[in-house]
């Protein structure tokens, strides 16, 4: 198995199928993956609506212990060499992951890798008129160091972490996403990452993936009217 691509959702019955259309074989052929959902019990139809029109989706559950502790729960089932998180609302661009693949398997010492990406706005389908760039950050590509990356993501430039594929057996080392935080978890598995040196390359292969712009006062992750988020930002 090439790829696992891990996907945590809870209540977005209405948005999932977009991501889960963008992953079809169809715009991903040469590779070998898997996609699983961690369901962090949803009240809505999630459950039953992947069920029935994506069968060939690994779903599991994850008992509302938050985004972190689903990701992890899809790392430990996750069969692929590389891994690729992506949340219930993005959507990925054809072909994205093979070229990164081939890159990470031909340079043994890479312990991930990231591509480009657009923020959009939209309750739907992908609308090419809704992308926003003025939220696209300027990432360390070509020969980025460690410490550029750490001087942006201090200042908080992130890379979307649907960009980044990952090699498994590195985040095992690393020990997945900080269970104990409800806010930002892929920021704190970057820091720990940069923390331990790791190497992380750009890779300009023409591809994108697509991460969902939504209001604040429905964003999962947003720290808006979360006491506990702000304290823990």
């Amino acid at each position: 198995m090439d790829l696992s691509i891990i996907i945590p959702t809870y209540n977005r019955c209405n948005l999932i199928a977009h991501t889960l259309d963008s992953l079809v074989a169809e715009y991903h052929t040469g590779i070998c993956y898997e996609i699983i959902v961690i369901d962090d019990c949803s009240t809505d139809n999630t459950l039953d609506f992947i069920a029935n029109k994506y069968p060939q989706v690994i779903v599991l559950k994850n008992n509302g212990k938050g985004a972190g502790a689903a990701r992890n729960t899809g790392l430990k089932a996750a069969k692929g060499e590389f891994i690729l998180y992506l949340d219930s609302d993005d959507l990925v661009g054809e072909s994205y992951f093979i070229d990164k693949i081939k890159y990470l398997r031909e340079q043994k010492n890479v312990d991930a890798c990231y591509g480009d990406y657009e923020f959009f706005e939209g309750e739907g389908a992908l609308n090419k008129d809704a992308i926003k760039f003025v939220f696209k950050y300027s990432v360390p590509k070509k020969n980025g160091t460690i410490e550029q990356h750490l001087v942006k993501y201090l200042s908080g430039e992130f890379i979307p972490a649907n960009a980044i594929m990952w090699r498994k057996d590195f985040l095992l080392r690393l020990g997945g996403h900080n269970e104990n935080i409800i806010i930002n978890q892929d920021v704190d598995l970057m820091f720990r990452a940069i923390f331990v040196k790791f190497n992380i390359r750009y890779i300009e292969d023409g591809k994108l993936v697509y991460v969902r712009m939504h209001k604040l006062d429905v964003r999962v992750g947003t720290a808006h009217n979360n006491n506990l988020k702000w304290i823990q930002l």
